[in-house]
Formats: structure tokens, C-alpha cells, sequence
């Protein structure tokens, strides 16, 4: 019931280690990282900022394909005193060690038949993306530990990104990214708009004042269900602030965006 593994970050340009440990009496995870895959650093637990200390069974940590700067972790949720309950939630990381965890789960209970009982509910290592299917993602969950001959693996479906969304409701509401450096020349967006629903984007200055001809009003409202649709502004040509310390705003109303790319 445990899940120790180990693989190449092609970003960093180093293998990592996750295994599971114990920390003040619950179940936990500790990394380390090696050059050569034989001399590896002390392993250290790793951090969740504010999240509450839980059982996290497994860890399923890897490098996102589609942004490999990132590492997603699917780790188990034990809670002990719920009927031994297990689940599967999501974590981020920049770094491998420091992760901001997501408490709901990912997979319920109540997904499909066979999820519930110990040791059921458990993320296999791996995101996949079909051949026939570049719109989704693919990953793997145990069901029925217990109850074999047939224990197995159960496919869900996520759309590409679609872990996390920033969410506007009918009120509307935006974000605004902290200050950052892009390379390239334009700029696109994985969203979702419900009906009478749009998503806007604005460039900023570091101290949050719009640059002229990339303001919400002249951006083209974005509509409809795409994965990386370009943003088109009435005023400028993106590629005139590449390389320049700038930060995005996203305006949102009755819709979900859940990435955004700079090509």
C-alpha cells in the first residue's frame, strides 16, 4: 500500500526520489534528489504550507507534459476516522519539495462503483494522453482491493489542464499574476465560457497599471470551450513586451480558465 518512486525532471536536470515516511505519528513524504541515480541527497519531508497534517498515503509525483516546470502529485488521503476512507488529491510544486496542496478529492467515493473501502481509491504514477485523444487526460485508480480476484485499475478522464480552474461566476471576477518575464509572441488561453460568459485579459505594469493597448477594453473577448485559443488585442503586438517584468490580469464572468501560455 505504499508507492516509492523515482524519475528523471527533465526541467531541473536532476532524478528526485518520493517515499512514504512517518512524521509525529502520521503517514507521510519525504524526497531527495541524485545526479547519477547512486549518490542522492538526505531525505527531507516535504512541506504543505498551511494544508492540514494528514495521512497521505501514496504520492504519484511526476512532471506535468504540458508544462514541465511543474510537478503534479496525486497523494492518498487516509482519514482513519471515517471508516479507514481513502482518496486521491491533488498537490503542485515549482520546486519538489515545497507543494500546495488541494483538500477536495479528486476521484470521490462516489465516482464509480468499487471506490470505497481501504485501500481502494488509489492514483497509479502516470498522466496519459490517448492517441486518438489530445482533448484529454488520462489517469488510473485502484478499485476493489479487497474483494478480488478481479482488483484492478479504473480510467478517468480530466480535459488537458483541467485540475484547477480560476472561476467566475455571473458577478464576474479576475486574478492578477504576480510580476513575471514571457518569451514570445502571443499569448493563449485554456477556458471554458457558460452561456453569456467571456474571458478577457489585460497586461499590466509591475505596479498594476494597464499598458496602453493591451487594457481589458481592447482585448477581443474569449467564448466557447478551447484549449489554447489566442488572445487578440485591438492595440499592439504582444511580442513588443517580451522580455519586459509585466503581470497579467484575467477577467472572468460565468466561466472557468485553467491555463494560460505564452508562445
Amino acid at each position: 500500500d505504499s508507492q516509492n518512486l523515482a524519475f528523471w525532471d527533465p526541467h531541473a536536470g536532476i532524478y528526485r526520489e518520493y517515499h512514504r515516511a512517518y512524521s509525529e505519528g502520521v503517514r507521510d513524504i519525504m524526497t531527495c534528489t541524485s545526479h547519477d541515480f547512486v549518490n542522492w541527497t538526505e531525505p527531507v519531508l516535504l512541506d504543505y504550507g498551511d494544508a492540514p497534517r494528514q495521512h497521505l498515503y501514496t504520492n504519484a509525483v511526476q512532471s506535468y507534459p504540458r508544462a514541465p516546470h511543474m510537478l503534479l502529485g496525486f497523494p492518498t488521503r487516509f482519514l482513519p476516522d471515517e471508516g479507514e476512507r481513502v482518496e486521491p488529491t491533488l498537490m503542485s510544486s515549482r520546486d519538489g519539495r515545497h507543494f500546495k496542496r488541494w483538500l477536495d478529492a479528486l476521484i470521490p467515493e462516489e465516482a464509480l462503483q468499487d471506490r470505497d473501502g481501504n485501500r481502494s481509491n488509489y492514483m497509479a504514477w502516470g498522466i496519459v494522453t490517448l492517441p486518438h485523444n489530445d482533448q484529454e487526460l488520462s489517469v488510473y485508480a485502484t478499485e476493489a482491493y479487497y474483494t478480488g480476484p478481479d482488483s484492478r485499475l479504473r480510467r478517468f478522464t480530466f480535459r488537458q489542464d483541467g485540475f484547477v480552474s480560476l472561476t467566475g461566476g455571473v458577478a464576474g471576477g479576475s486574478l492578477v499574476t504576480k510580476p513575471l518575464v514571457f518569451d514570445g509572441k502571443q499569448l493563449t488561453v485554456n477556458f471554458v465560457t457558460a452561456n453569456g460568459g467571456r474571458v478577457r485579459v489585460e497586461i499590466q505594469t509591475v505596479a498594476g497599471k494597464p499598458v496602453e493597448g493591451f487594457t481589458l477594453q481592447d482585448c477581443q473577448p474569449l467564448v466557447g470551450d478551447q484549449l489554447e485559443k489566442t488572445v487578440v488585442w485591438t492595440g499592439g503586438n504582444l511580442g513588443q513586451l517580451c522580455g519586459k517584468s509585466v503581470r497579467i490580469r484575467v477577467d472572468v464572468t460565468n466561466s472557468d480558465v485553467y491555463a494560460f501560455r505564452f508562445r
